[in-house]
Formats: C-alpha cells, sequence, structure tokens
C-alpha cells in the first residue's frame, strides 16, 4: 500500500528542483533530455510502435500533469494520453543519419511547458531498409538518466517479444506513488540523517566552486558540444594506471579532471558536479523517473600530489560520495546557509555513463547516442562507456579507431567554440598522461601547453618592447601639470588638489627631503594613512630622485621594525599617532606644526 492517493502526488525532491528553474525560465528548452537509439537491422514500424504504447501505458512517469495546488506543484497520472509517433524516412539524402540528428535537434531546442502535456516526444526514422533510429525526449521533471535506460529496455524486450509472436513479458515497473514512498522513507530515515551529518562534516569549510570560466555562470538556453573518442591505447592505460592504484577505471577519469581543474585555476580544492541516481537498491531501480542528483565532489591536490595519489584520492571520495548519494544537493545548500549564484556548491560537471544497455529489436543490436542531459550552467565532462558506436561513416566527424566516447558540452556564453575545443584537447593530452606516465609523477610537472600555447605564453605575451619617452616619472608629471594645471590630480574625501597644488606641494616637500639627505640611490620609508597627504609624500620622494618604502601603519610593530631594520631607510615619513619611525633612521612627521613652517619656506 503506498500513502498517496492516485489522484494527486507531490513532486519528489528532484523535480521540486527541475520545477522552480523552469519556472524562473519558462522558454528554456535545456531543461529537455535526449538521446536516439541506433538500430542497426530491419524493423517493422507498425509493431514498434506497438511497443512504444505499450510501454508508455505502463509507465506511470510519462503520463503525468504537473499542476499547482494552493500554490504548491502536485502532479497527476492520467490513464491515457494523447501523443504521435512521427515516421520519417531520411534514407533518401546524402547522409541519412546528420538529417535525422538535424531534425532531432530542431525538436529537442522546443521549449515544453510542464503543466501541458505530453512530456516526452518520439519519433523514428529510417535511415536505411536495415538502418532505424529511434529519437526520445522528455523534460528532466519526468524523467532522469537511469529513467531513460529502463525506457529503453522495456521497448526492446517488448519489440523482440511481439515480433517472435510470444506473449508480452509482464511489466517490470513500480509506480510513481511507490518512488515517493521510498523518498518519503529515507527522509524519515537515520540513513537521512547521517548522511546529512557527513556531507555537512565534508563541506564545513564552505571551499568555492571552481571553474575555468571568467564570469559567474548562468543558465543558458543552449550548450555547446565538442565531441571526440579516446582510442583503444589510451583507454588500455588508463585501465592499466587503475589496476595499478587497484581501483575502478572511472576513478581516473575523475581524478583526471580534477587535476585538469586544479592545474588551469590553481586551485587546491576542487569541487566538481557528480550525477549520481540517488536512489535506493531494489525496487526503486526499477521505476522510472526523476530523482537524480548532483554530487559536490571534492578533492584536495597540490602540485606535488602524484598521479597514482590523485587515483587514489578520487577512488576514495567516489566511494564517500556514493555511499551518501540520496541526500540532495538543495538540502545541503540550504545547510551551509548559501543563497544566490555567487555561493555556488560545485564547478562544472563530469558524467560517467557505464551502464550498457544491451538493447536487441528483434535480434538486431541497438546503440545509443547522448544527446543532451539536461541543465548545466558552467561546463561538463560526459564520458560515456556504453557499447561504441559506428566508426568512420562519411560525414560523421568521427574516429575510424574505436574507443570511448567524450562530449565536452559547454555554456556559449563563457566558452566559445575555441576556447571549448582548446580545453578538449588539453583534457584528452591530459589523460594521455595519465594512461602513460609513471605513478610517482608529481601532476605539477604534467606539461598541458601545446607548443604553440607555450610560445604565445613565453614570447607572444612577453613581446612588450616599445618606444618610452626618455623621462622620468617626475618630469612626465610636471609637464603635466603645466598643460592642466587648473585639472584635478588627487580627490579624497571631499577634499580636491589641482595639477598645480599637487605639483607645488610635491616640490616643497622634495626640497625638504633633501635637505634630510634623500636622493639618488637613497630609500624613503612612507609610513602614513591612505590619504592625500601620502599621494604629495610619494610624488615628493621621487621627485627628490629616491626611491620609496611603502610601510602600512596598521602593521604590527614586529613587522614594522622588521621591515625597517632590513631596508634601512635613510628617512621615515609618519603622521601623528604613528611610531613607525621608532628610535632608529631620521623620522619626518608630516602633520607636525613645525614641518608645516619648514615647508611654507620651501621653494
Amino acid at each position: 500500500m503506498t500513502g498517496y492517493q492516485i489522484a494527486s502526488l507531490p513532486l519528489t525532491a528532484a523535480q521540486s528542483g527541475i520545477w522552480l528553474a523552469q519556472r524562473l525560465q519558462p522558454a528554456n528548452p535545456l531543461f529537455n533530455i535526449a538521446e536516439y537509439i541506433d538500430i542497426h537491422g530491419e524493423i517493422d514500424p507498425a509493431l514498434f510502435e506497438n511497443a512504444l504504447r505499450r510501454t508508455v501505458a505502463e509507465a506511470d512517469t510519462l503520463r503525468i500533469r504537473l499542476l499547482e495546488e494552493d500554490g504548491r506543484a502536485a502532479q497527476r497520472v492520467e490513464e491515457h494520453i494523447d501523443w504521435t509517433l512521427p515516421f520519417i524516412d531520411v534514407s533518401h539524402e546524402d547522409d541519412p543519419r546528420a538529417v535525422a540528428e538535424s531534425h532531432m535537434r530542431a525538436e529537442m531546442r522546443r521549449p515544453v511547458d510542464p503543466t501541458t502535456g505530453p512530456l516526452f516526444a518520439f519519433a523514428l526514422f529510417k535511415a536505411a531498409d536495415d538502418r532505424y533510429l529511434w529519437y526520445q525526449r522528455y523534460h528532466h521533471i519526468v524523467m532522469d538518466g537511469l529513467g531513460l535506460s529502463l525506457i529503453g529496455r522495456r521497448v526492446a524486450e517488448l519489440y523482440t517479444a511481439l515480433a517472435a509472436g510470444l506473449p508480452c513479458p509482464e511489466a517490470p515497473f513500480g509506480s510513481l506513488a511507490e518512488l515517493l514512498d521510498d523518498e518519503a522513507a529515507y527522509r524519515d530515515s537515520d540513513r537521512f540523517t547521517r548522511d546529512r551529518a557527513y556531507w555537512t562534516a565534508r563541506f564545513a569549510e564552505r571551499p568555492a566552486a571552481t571553474s575555468l570560466a571568467d564570469r559567474t555562470p548562468a543558465l543558458p538556453e543552449r550548450l555547446e558540444r565538442r565531441t571526440a573518442f579516446l582510442d583503444e591505447p589510451t583507454l588500455a592505460g588508463l585501465r592499466a594506471t587503475a589496476r595499478e592504484a587497484e581501483v575502478s577505471w572511472p576513478a581516473v577519469l575523475v581524478a583526471a579532471f580534477g587535476v585538469y581543474l586544479h592545474r588551469m585555476t590553481g586551485n587546491r580544492q576542487v569541487v566538481l558536479g557528480l550525477p549520481a541516481m540517488a536512489r535506493s537498491t531494489g525496487r526503486a531501480r526499477t521505476i522510472p523517473g526523476m530523482m537524480s542528483n548532483v554530487l559536490p565532489f571534492r578533492l584536495d591536490l597540490h602540485p606535488g600530489t602524484t598521479v597514482a595519489q590523485a587515483v587514489r584520492l578520487a577512488s576514495k571520495e567516489l566511494h564517500s560520495a556514493l555511499k551518501h548519494q540520496r541526500y540532495r544537493a538543495e538540502d545541503l545548500r540550504r545547510d551551509l546557509e548559501l543563497s544566490g549564484d555567487e555561493h555556488r556548491l560545485v564547478g562544472p560537471h563530469i558524467n560517467i555513463v557505464m551502464v550498457d544497455y544491451d538493447l536487441t529489436f528483434g535480434g538486431h543490436r541497438g546503440t545509443v547516442h547522448n544527446l543532451g542531459g539536461g541543465p548545466v550552467d558552467d561546463l561538463s565532462l560526459v564520458v560515456d562507456g556504453r557499447a561504441a558506436t559506428e566508426r568512420g561513416r562519411p560525414g560523421s566527424g568521427e574516429s575510424a579507431s574505436g574507443g570511448l566516447r567524450i562530449d565536452l558540452d559547454g555554456n556559449p556564453e563563457l566558452y566559445g567554440p575555441e576556447r571549448l575545443a582548446d580545453h578538449q584537447r588539453r583534457l584528452l593530452d591530459l589523460l594521455g598522461h595519465f594512461a602513460h606516465a609513471a605513478p610517482d609523477t608529481p601532476i605539477g610537472r604534467i606539461d598541458l601547453l601545446a607548443p604553440e600555447e607555450r610560445e604565445r605564453v613565453l614570447g607572444e605575451w612577453n613581446a612588450t618592447a616599445r618606444k618610452v619617452p626618455d623621462s622620468s616619472l617626475p618630469e612626465l608629471f610636471q609637464a603635466q601639470a603645466a598643460r592642466t594645471p587648473q585639472a584635478p590630480a588627487v580627490v579624497f574625501e571631499g577634499r580636491t588638489l589641482t595639477y598645480a597644488e599637487l605639483n607645488g606641494r610635491a616640490n616643497r616637500l622634495a626640497h625638504l627631503l633633501i635637505g634630510h639627505g634623500a636622493g639618488p640611490e637613497s630609500l624613503v620609508a612612507l609610513s602614513v594613512p591612505r590619504s592625500d597627504e601620502m599621494i604629495v609624500a610619494l610624488l615628493a620622494i621621487l621627485k627628490a630622485g629616491a626611491a620609496y618604502l611603502p610601510v602600512d601603519p596598521g602593521y604590527p610593530a614586529e613587522r614594522i621594525a622588521y621591515m625597517l631594520g632590513d631596508a634601512e631607510p635613510a628617512l621615515v615619513l609618519t603622521a601623528t599617532g604613528d611610531t613607525a619611525g621608532g628610535d632608529g633612521p631620521t623620522s619626518l612627521r608630516l602633520d607636525a606644526p613645525e614641518t608645516a613652517e619648514r615647508l611654507a619656506g620651501q621653494p
């Protein structure tokens, strides 16, 4: 028995997050998730639609309607829902798959209102007599990555039975109400309390989210994607690195991405976003729906960390984080009192998809192609470890060498095509280092720069030679004062000095300093609060031909004494209340009455 009436159900915590985000940006299509399955063989479109309609009838989440009741979001499972399955023949095109993908991406970019149904879309493309592409798109509020695999398997299972004339296997899905019961039981359990204690302790220091962007990310309406395939030798090397460190090989991928962020930003504490299914074992894992969570994955690194140490750190963190994966990031943000975009919990995401659908449709193999995994405001690295796609087809741009598919999805407002391509190349190079470098190699010694980038940094950016006036700074200032004597030069707390006034006061003080022994090859310490007087003194020291040593009068007395003892200035300029000069070198209090009298007599 469930604790809910079928007429109206609350949202899962994951659904609530999507609901609020979509309501803030109702026209944003980035809340769609989509993929297509390449079926390598001839199928019967009518039988396929039959299998698909049976699956929709079995899966509660595909028949929900979102509504608001008393100001709160709720959902209702409909008995029946109207939808169509477009059948599109692209087999006559020069590149059928490219044309089909263009249709898919156009449909995926269509905003979907979660209060209207259906919250999914399907299409079947005929690419050849023996090649069909099944497109499926869902609003993220009804489906996550695990749900996609459950739907795909069920359609394949039903189609296979129908094509063979066999009875359809019993529906494997539980109800949406069961999924809600499971979540409610978790949130009332000791496990929830233990998970909360783990995460609040792990992030008690509130480390800043790491980003490769130079601006605060905001959710875009599309993502820029770069796709590459990791060759088999590199993949074999990564597996060998994992064996050497006695960890699972996905830990190597996570470690490498963390090291990349550490090296590119200099941050020693790197916090990634790690998508997780966030379901208990058993029944909840058989129910399509939206339950996934994004875990804050933290790695503490420094340049001396070795490759093997980084991999073991990542493995240990993966093990701990996944043990507590049901505690939601939204709850942790509240626990840590984080609010707004300026208090981000995670930076770029890394999503390692390791579930092989192992799909067959009436004996014909199906391979899965991800098109979009939902909202990302910064950068997302998607490593697809499922069945390899076909390589080397005309116009595909795919490698003929096989290997692991790696997608880099970036917010186009932060990462343009060229910048995204640079990150992709460096990441692939770094994975090569992790595959072939000695385990005791310090990560700070791994070179991320291509030869042309190194030349740009060391040569081009430092090629700053240019002709400059053969004049000193005081001479340049004197010329400016002559050109604009009445223009404001310094403004401080309502007081304004013109260029003429500043020049005159600095000249008088410079004469006084010279009388105290200041000049070329000597040093004058300047220990006065930030003020217009400080600017006068700084310019006067330069006019006298000396160099200045800034000393913050707010420093501890011991530090000031050390600085003055080490530098041995000829003179220390101070103000009333400042004891920086001590009993050491000669000091001159700029605001003392006798100093004012002496300045008045200077030229």
